[in-house]
């Protein structure tokens, strides 16, 4: 509930644009849809059944949300854990 709360006022404090929330909201849609859709639907069940482009597409935003999430988490590959 605080996020609820927490996030517009923040973005009314520092004068967020249009544009900025309009890019929040096209991100969250796409990585949601990707991890959703493409990882759980597409690939775990197999419950569904679409042309390869949006697979493609699907998949690619899946893949972008977990890269983002697994460097928000600061968790290292195994070939970044083995630099100097």
């Amino acid at each position: 509930m605080g996020a609820v709360i927490g996030v517009p006022l923040y973005g009314y404090l520092y004068h967020y644009t249009w544009l900025d929330w309009s890019l929040f909201g096209l991100l969250y849609v796409v990585s949601g849809l990707g991890i959703t859709v493409g990882y759980h639907r597409l690939m775990a069940h197999r419950s569904c059944d679409c042309p390869n482009w949006v697979k493609g597409a699907l998949l690619i935003a899946g893949a972008w949300a977990l890269a983002e999430l697994r460097q928000q988490m600061g968790v290292r590959s195994s070939a970044s854990s083995r630099a100097p």
